[in-house]
């Protein structure tokens, strides 16, 4: 279970294990891994089904406490604008070079 703390630059530094939850943003925390980083995790509910998505972010501190809300917000909202720009680049028949090797 997720500790019911503010989500504070000095809290996720406390952290040690488990998940910190942010009250602001529902279904955002944080979570240390067992290799002792901190990540980024948002979970939600696909509307009309008893499906959980579970996805992950960057890495805390790359991705900054404002940075992770946002981005949840722009899953929850369906906002993802590297798959929503992708998209609309292969309809309209554009190669795309995210720099990722194809193997």
């Amino acid at each position: 279970m997720a500790k019911k703390l503010a989500l504070t630059p000095a809290s996720v530094d406390a952290l040690q294990k488990g998940l910190l939850a942010d009250l602001q943003t529902p279904g955002l925390a944080i979570e240390v891994l067992v290799s002792g980083r901190k990540r980024w995790r948002y979970r939600r509910q696909v509307a009309g089904t008893n499906v959980m998505v579970t996805l992950y972010g960057p890495p805390f501190p790359a991705q900054t406490i404002a940075g992770a809300r946002e981005w949840a917000r722009a899953q929850r909202e369906g906002r993802n604008r590297y798959r929503s720009s992708r998209g609309a680049a292969r309809r309209k028949g554009a190669r795309i070079n995210d720099g990722r090797s194809r193997a």
